[in-house]
């Protein structure tokens, strides 16, 4: 190919790509501005060969097999790769997934001062040994639209999660915001987090408990259109009914999914029937309502009680 023609290249599964390819990719240093790469044990630590590639917009890298941490097991290709993506100041949307060093990688960045990422997607990561992150999160809420979170909750301690809440809530530019972190957000952080991001459109959260408390911050998100609370709701048909009274023009079309209900407050069918033709004549929107299942009880014990 022609030296800088190449701006865009989506390797979505594995190419063995390797030091020869990017090596070559560098041919297109000032061209190439949209790179997405699956990527292995043996090819990740040879990233730090993309160095030359400054002019990147859009960048995903997909671990497949998502074993190593580059951060200890090679440590100065680690480094490389952080001094590489710091030198990328037109990066705008960043995603490691399934990346064991991905949120390592991405925290320097962050901190970055010339950089302004609008989209940024992380999981596989633990959230307790990353509060660091959280908290450079912050340093892009002037740019931020899309932000997505997934990982391991486990041991949280009231701090951690206090830290998170904290620089959620700061990020008040925030369009879209995903978060799979199972079992810790309450409603107080939830209502925290609803009642700071007032321009989402879409939200997908998930809980440990969700009561009718929380539909009432919900309700001044003006724009919202997609709305999936995953956590064990206890949601009343006067508290959904309420809800969708407060819903505007903004909120046309809405579609709003609740996972998990508890099994114990479920709602009747009538009533489901009731808020959902309620929802349509207000703002044409939907509601999807699933009951929570156990995943440890069978379909047969569970009919047997």
């Amino acid at each position: 190919m022609r030296p800088n023609s190449l701006k865009t290249l989506h390797a979505i599964s594995d190419i063995r790509a390797g030091p020869e390819t990017f090596l070559a990719l560098n041919y297109h240093a000032q061209s190439l501005e949209d790179l997405q790469l699956s990527v292995t044990n043996d090819s990740l630590a040879h990233m730090p060969l993309l160095q030359g590639c400054t002019a990147l917009k859009n960048l995903r890298i997909d671990d497949l097999h998502g074993a190593e941490d580059i951060e200890t097991t090679n440590h100065d290709a680690f480094l490389a790769i952080i001094a590489w993506l710091r030198q990328c100041e037109s990066l705008r949307c960043l995603d490691f997934s399934n990346c064991q060093s991905g949120v390592a990688l991405v925290t320097p960045v962050l901190l970055e001062r010339n950089m302004r990422l609008t989209s940024l997607h992380i999981d596989s990561y633990t959230l307790k040994d990353h509060t660091n992150f959280h908290q450079a999160l912050v340093h892009q809420q002037a740019s931020l639209r899309h932000l997505f979170l997934s990982g391991e909750t486990e041991e949280m301690f009231r701090d951690h999660l206090d830290t998170l809440v904290d620089s959620l809530k700061q990020l008040k530019q925030l369009r879209e915001l995903t978060l799979i972190l199972p079992e810790i957000f309450r409603d107080e952080h939830l209502i925290a987090i609803f009642t700071s991001l007032l321009l989402l459109e879409e939200l997908y959260v998930s809980g440990l408990e969700i009561n009718d408390i929380v539909l009432e911050s919900l309700a001044g998100i003006q724009n919202l259109r997609s709305v999936t609370l995953s956590g064990i709701s206890k949601f009343t048909t006067d508290g959904l009914l309420e809800y969708i009274s407060r819903l505007g023009p903004g909120n046309s079309g809405i579609r709003i999914h609740v996972d998990m209900a508890d099994p114990e407050t479920i709602l009747g069918e009538s009533d489901q029937i009731l808020i959902k033709d309620c929802l349509a004549k207000k703002t044409g929107g939907s509601l999807e309502y699933m009951v929570f299942r156990d995943p440890n009880i069978s379909d047969f014990e569970g009919d047997s009680d």
